[in-house]
């Protein structure tokens, strides 16, 4: 073993290892970052696409997505190192690395970014080391600062940093991103729980999927002109947020951004957007022939698709509970998936004569619907449609029609409704 990797000794076999499968047995080179690998935190796999079918992160529906990891710090059981020995692997690592010219990694405490290595007693003799990764110092330039709650983020290089995978961001409350940077990457910050405010400028081209999925006091944002993608699942569970305005600039939008955005009562699309529209706070596409998205929140218990809409998309009004009246006209052929999901106080629903699919878990939940009626038309209704419907709701087949055999045969799984048939 070469010189520069004697400190291998000091590690566990996992943290060796990943090292190892990195470089070898040979050192670095100057110009690559050596990984820090903290103890007790797993790197975080890249996202890879499937290249096949996969179902979405609540196992809804089959969709061509990508299989995203779970980046999250998964804490090592039963292993804990002495204060001296945490102070050695530190310094002979710091050592070695600045000696050879290579970038270091700033370790720090997680309330003061310049405290260094935070060894957290259990109580015993032995105490449990808390790493946390803040930037990068590499020449005269950082790709970030963090401080007192506020992360501001000058380059994209912030985005494609290693190390950025484990900082801990739970007690981040304010994110500035300044000009230049040009996307937001995937789960950046995914389950910030304490941010607040996000301030974007108008180069940032797109929003990475699930980039602030979890960040639920999440209520100040502004999307800058210039935006062109906003990926799927990108504010999921972002219940502070109660309007979002689309820039006239954006010209993608994957699957639900804005899913559980239970306080969402608008969306507005800048004018002139070749791709989408708003009416009245609900989003389509430009023709209107898909409702993309119906506010949690929006006011009013009574709503009326407009006539030429043909799609009612997956999660289009999950967990509308103002609801109570939901009128479909006749050019309504698709009802996606969950696309009702959670609307617990809607009562009144029509299927039109033409309607052909119903996708899964479509009215999960409507449990103060009395008798909702298939038409004729209908061929194919996926699993678990009507989840935790109850005995006393009826599900009835007009005319002389029963459950089609081209219907998923657990269509009727979780759902304890008296079904009627004439056939």
């Amino acid at each position: 073993m070469s010189e520069q990797l004697k400190f291998l000794y000091f590690l566990s076999e996992d943290e060796k290892n990943a090292v190892l499968d990195k470089y070898g047995t040979k050192p670095p080179a100057a110009d690559i970052p050596m990984p820090v690998i903290p103890q007790g935190y797993m790197p975080a796999s890249p996202v890879q696409p499937t290249g096949a079918m996969t179902y979405d992160r609540y196992q809804t529906a089959p969709l061509p997505v990508y299989t995203m990891p779970e980046n999250k710090p998964v804490r090592s059981e039963g292993r804990k190192k002495p204060v001296g020995r945490i102070a050695a692997v530190a310094a002979i690592i710091c050592a070695m690395l600045i000696g050879g010219g290579i970038t270091a990694a700033l370790l720090s405490n997680k309330d003061n970014p310049t405290a260094g290595v935070n060894a957290v007693s259990d109580g015993s003799s032995n105490v449990i080391p808390e790493y946390t990764a803040v930037g990068t110092i590499a020449a005269d330039t950082k790709n970030h600062t963090y401080k007192d709650g506020v992360l501001t983020i000058y380059s994209d290089d912030y985005f494609n940093s290693d190390f950025k995978e484990y900082m801990n961001l739970s007690k981040l409350v304010t994110v500035k991103i300044e000009s230049g940077v040009t996307y937001i990457r995937s789960r950046a910050f995914v389950d910030c729980v304490a941010l607040k405010k996000v301030e974007i400028p108008d180069t940032v081209k797109s929003i990475g999927e699930a980039a602030f999925d979890g960040c639920t006091l999440l209520s100040e944002i502004t999307l800058p002109e210039g935006l062109e993608t906003i990926e799927g699942w990108a504010f999921n569970d972002c219940v502070g947020i109660k309007s979002i305005v689309i820039p006239a600039s954006v010209k993608d939008i994957g699957y639900f951004p804005f899913a559980n955005c239970s306080s969402l009562e608008s969306i507005h699309v800048g004018s002139g957007n070749a791709y989408f529209v708003s009416v009245d706070g609900v989003l389509y596409n430009k023709d209107k022939t898909i409702l993309i998205k119906y506010p949690a929140a929006k006011s009013g218990s009574s709503f009326t698709v407009p006539d030429g809409v043909v799609n009612i998309y997956p999660h289009a009004f999950t967990a509308a509970e103002n609801l109570t009246n939901v009128v479909l006209p006749d050019t309504v052929t698709m009802i996606g998936d969950r696309a009702f999901s959670g609307c617990k106080s809607l009562t009144e629903i029509n299927l039109p004569e033409g309607l052909a699919s119903v996708g899964t878990w479509a009215f999960s939940g409507c449990t103060s619907i009395k008798t909702l009626t298939i038409p004729n038309s209908l061929t194919y209704v996926d699993h678990s449609a009507f989840n935790r419907w109850k005995s006393e709701q009826t599900i009835e087949f007009s005319g002389d029609t029963s459950p089609s055999d081209t219907w998923n045969e657990e269509w009727k799984d979780g759902c304890s409704a008296t079904v009627i048939s004439h056939g």
